[in-house]
């Protein structure tokens, strides 16, 4: 990347901050509010509270490039924090898993006679992001 990230000034850290683990295609939320200079054209601006998609980490110069939007560009890395998302776990629709009522020999029936429940699919739940 360019020598222009150097000569920011916006932000200075005695001690470099530590180092996230933000592997590209995981997500980060933005912390603080960031508009490059006009002339610093691989950054982009974020604001606080954005999700951003980790494109490629920091090599260790404090600058990550994420993608936000259509947009992709260099970010601060101290400017972002690993985001995770909730994992919610539904019940699966009653239409997939077997009727408890039905014995092995109901459902096998209606599978065409396949016997101890080969073929059968009993789903236990759902993952959503």
């Amino acid at each position: 990347m360019s020598s222009h990230r150097a000569s920011i000034s916006s932000f200075s850290h005695s001690t470099p901050p530590p180092t996230r683990e933000l592997p590209p295609g995981s997500f980060a939320h933005v912390l603080y509010d960031y508009a490059p200079a006009p002339s610093a054209e691989e950054e982009i601006a974020v604001a606080e509270g954005d999700l951003v998609e980790i494109v490629s980490s920091d090599d260790g110069s404090g600058w990550t490039l994420v993608a936000h939007g259509p947009a992709k560009g260099l970010v601060p890395t101290s400017y972002i924090e690993s985001f995770e998302p909730p994992i919610a776990v539904h019940p699966p629709p009653a239409d997939i898993v077997p009727s408890p009522e039905k014995g092995d020999a109901a459902v096998a029936a209606e599978e065409g006679g396949k016997q101890s429940g080969e073929g059968r699919l009993q789903t236990v739940g759902f993952v959503h992001f």
